[in-house]
């Protein structure tokens, strides 16, 4: 109770305050709306992320959580470039603060506790486990039902239990390459924005989240960047070949100050000239290399990686990728016509009050506008038409914008 009304606290101040411009309106409106109904907050099971949205399906709502760990990571990015921007302004960043700790707790949980959801040839049920392999999500209908939903669930995990009656875990609710890379976007995120001090509960959080990704990194990489579950032995069900992206993961440890335990293979090094051009026949994927240039300014030079997402941003509407790379290489100046101050606000404006809390073919109304295609971002993204959806792509990207436009304090940016 106390931290809601700190967070509402913080909400009113920054809401009403002489600063904000309409753009901001919308980002706190949102905010607020994510806080009160997408995310069951707390660090226990099913809580400390945003459900990836709230869908319409006939008479039915329908809380809707797939492919969670991939949006958990745009959900750990905007909290850590809010944190910063309170900071920058002077605002109070508690609430923020706890928030996020309660959010890489969730990373922590679905790690330690993937194995126990999985059982081996004898039966048996995996052994808690802090090692980088981790589940998407672990929320099911009783935990929704304590948290006051009375609509269905659609979860990976939810699922897994009602397919397999006495096991726990379908193999749609592994880990696997895209879910990482996504995640790991989050967490290199964390790292950078927030400070080396900041502690919660006891935890520092930038290097707690820097613990996470490099572990996550070397667990993929430690069976030759092939993913296997650890408890049946078998590959993950989906995306289980890192192989041929192996030279971005590589890239993105030692950004985060950590070793492999293996060499990229030698393909992914012959790849990743055409690779990073984004002339990837499917979108997804193309946003995964995307990602990667930027956690891991894996394209080559800071000023090659720049010039690639940029002109990457520009085709693909993809402009946050060479604005996130501003940030985590700000020693390369260059001037990126899509992330300059009226094209962003121009997308900014374009999302008013109702855009994420309306029913109907919006620009920020996709479960989120950076991974879906271009042509379909404008409408819906394939899986429910009728939704409301977090707004998370919109609400990085304003963090992003008021963090390099409307700082009080650029020195304190890291």
């Amino acid at each position: 109770m106390k931290r809601f009304f700190i967070f509402s606290a913080v909400f009113l101040a920054v809401f009403f305050s002489s600063w904000s411009q309409s753009y901001s309106d919308v980002y706190w409106l949102a905010r607020h709306r994510l806080r009160e109904k997408f995310i069951f907050p707390g660090t226990g099971q099913g809580e400390g992320y945003a459900a990836a949205a709230l869908v319409k399906d006939r008479n039915a709502l329908i809380r809707y959580y797939g492919d969670n760990t991939t949006y958990h990571g745009w959900y750990l990015g905007v909290l850590a470039t809010e944190y910063a921007w309170l900071r920058t302004q002077g605002k109070p960043a508690s609430a923020t603060a706890e928030e996020l700790f309660e959010a890489l707790a969730a990373v922590q949980r679905l790690d330690s506790l993937a194995e126990t959801y999985f059982m081996n040839s004898r039966g048996a049920h995996g052994q808690p486990a802090v090692n980088g392999f981790f589940i998407r999500d672990d929320v099911n209908e009783e935990i929704a039902r304590q948290h006051g939903w009375k609509g269905r669930l659609l979860s990976d995990y939810e699922l897994g239990c009602s397919l397999h009656p006495g096991e726990k875990g379908l193999r749609d609710n592994e880990m696997s390459q895209d879910q990482a890379i996504h995640l790991l976007l989050g967490l290199r995120l964390v790292n950078h924005f927030v400070e080396d001090s900041l502690q919660v509960q006891g935890r520092y959080l930038k290097e707690w989240a820097r613990q996470m990704a490099v572990r996550i990194i070397r667990y993929i990489a430690e069976n030759r960047w092939i993913i296997y579950n650890p408890v049946t032995g078998r590959k993950v069900y989906r995306g289980p070949d890192a192989r041929l992206f192996s030279l971005g993961f590589a890239k993105t440890i030692r950004k985060l100050g950590g070793a492999s335990p293996r060499k990229p293979v030698w393909y992914s090094h012959l790849a990743w000239p055409w690779l990073r051009t984004a002339l990837v026949p499917v979108y997804f994927n193309r946003v995964m290399v995307m990602i990667l240039g930027v956690t891991g300014n894996a394209y080559g030079t800071a000023a090659t990686t720049r010039r690639f997402l940029c002109a990457n941003g520009r085709l693909w509407k993809k402009e946050i990728y060479p604005l996130l790379h501003e940030f985590l290489e700000p020693e390369f100046s260059y001037r990126c016509r899509c992330t300059e101050k009226k094209s962003l606000e121009a997308m900014l404006a374009s999302a008013d009050a109702t855009a994420f809390r309306s029913y109907g073919p919006y620009g920020w109304n996709t479960t989120n506008r950076w991974l879906a295609p271009a042509k379909t971002f404008s409408s819906y993204d394939g899986f429910f038409p009728d939704k409301e959806v977090t707004g998370l792509d919109f609400m990085l990207l304003h963090n992003l914008y008021m963090l390099k436009f409307h700082s009080a304090k650029p020195s304190e940016i890291r």
